[in-house]
């Protein structure tokens, strides 16, 4: 026999221990937002690390473009000088 306010109920041992469940509670949606909130989170680690590859690839692609060009010029520079001083 157990109480619910003022009335008494009779029922098994065992529902009262572990009784079913018809609506979610509060405990659910917490697990539930965590649940989402690490997902989230893991997405968004994934995210960065391919935004940082992205980033340095192109660092490494400017970077050899500035030093193409920089060749460019110091033999523009030499061909130029050297047509001056014959």
């Amino acid at each position: 026999m157990t109480s619910a306010g003022s009335k008494r109920v009779i029922v098994s041992e065992s529902m009262v221990e572990n009784p079913p469940q018809y609506t979610e509670g509060l405990d659910q949606k917490i697990r539930q937002a965590a649940g989402f909130l690490q997902y989230d989170f893991e997405q968004t680690l994934s995210d960065l690390e391919g935004l940082k590859k992205y980033a340095q690839e192109l660092g490494k692609s400017s970077s050899d473009s500035a030093e193409n060009n920089l060749d460019k010029e110091d033999t523009k520079s030499s061909d130029t000088a050297d047509a001056e001083n014959p």
